[in-house]
């Protein structure tokens, strides 16, 4: 009872209302269990799960390494369980600005995933973009760059399906090459986005693809990529006053939907300064592109339109 009252408390983000059931839990757990036992072992990882969500690093530290210790000692240091502790460790010593042993760990919850799971199994795909986002945070986009392509290679031959996780990672990713003229990453950024966020359509056209018929007489929906040079009118956004006063300045990417006349009917920013963001999606609103030909038929295309804040 207590230790669903844990899960439930820490699921709502209370960690100090759920610190002292932890605590508890665990208490009567190691009276009544030996101390590798897999119920001691889960007691222990939900408390050090609650003690890093309060930001006590150490305390968590302490009881992951505990139940790492415990699985490695039961055989379970290849397991998906010991892949997940090892990965906490990592953010933790991330935290720490321990660089180095974050490395080591998330290489090792890497290994342990590939043994498991095999070296291009989707189920790898958050790992990879997990670890790519740790590494641009810190080192950049040229270390980080392997693991994201890789997660995009595995994306791009598995069956499309929506993912939310990996569309929010692939356009922080799109976002730090914005400043780059990696082209040719950003054509597959494109593509495995249009892949994650319209399935349905990539399906169809995959199934007509391999059977061999007409394709695209009756798609709906295609992804142009980066649409600036397509605008027939691209109004440019104002500089909102609140940025210029903060010396704020830098680019703005904006996903856009154009309709078949070519009309912009959906806007949404992935990335730059708020007020720089809102500004650009109301330009972006308000341009106007040639409309897209598909065996010579109008149709939607889904793309990217970016704006350059300049400081002068």
């Amino acid at each position: 009872r207590l230790n669903a009252q844990v899960v439930k408390l820490y699921a709502e983000g209370k960690y100090a209302e759920a610190l002292p059931l932890a605590i508890r839990v665990l208490e009567i757990r190691d009276q009544g269990l030996e101390s590798e036992h897999p119920l001691v072992t889960v007691a222990l990882i939900n408390l050090a799960s609650v003690n890093a969500g309060l930001d006590k690093l150490d305390e968590a530290e302490k009881l992951y390494r505990r139940a790492l210790n415990a699985i490695e000692k039961t055989g379970g240091g290849e397991g998906e369980q010991s892949a997940n502790i090892n990965y906490q460790l990592a953010l933790i010593r991330y935290k720490k600005r321990d660089y180095k042993q974050t490395d080591s760990l998330l290489q090792r919850v890497l290994a342990i995933r590939e043994k498991l799971l095999g070296p291009e199994h989707p189920g790898l795909v958050h790992t990879l973009l997990n670890i790519g986002a740790l590494y641009l945070s810190r080192d950049g986009l040229d270390k980080a760059k392997s693991f994201y392509v890789r997660a995009m290679n595995i994306l791009q031959k598995a069956p499309p399906r929506t993912d939310a996780v990996s569309i929010k990672a692939l356009k922080n990713f799109l976002c730090a090459l914005a400043s780059t003229k990696d082209t040719e990453t950003s054509k597959q950024v494109f593509s495995v986005l249009h892949r994650l966020e319209n399935p349905e359509e990539v399906a169809d056209e995959e199934k007509r693809k391999k059977e061999q018929e007409e394709s695209g007489g009756d798609k709906q929906l295609v992804e142009g990529g980066v649409l600036n040079g397509r605008a027939i009118s691209k109004p440019q956004p104002s500089y909102p006053t609140e940025a210029i006063q903060a010396r704020i300045s830098g680019p703005v990417l904006v996903q856009i939907l154009v309709d078949e006349q070519g009309k912009v009917i959906k806007a949404e920013a992935i990335c730059g300064y708020p007020s720089l963001a809102r500004a650009s999606e109301d330009a972006a609103r308000r341009a106007r592109f040639t409309p897209t030909l598909l065996s010579g038929q109008p149709v939607k295309v889904s793309g990217i339109i970016t704006y350059n804040f300049i400081l002068r």
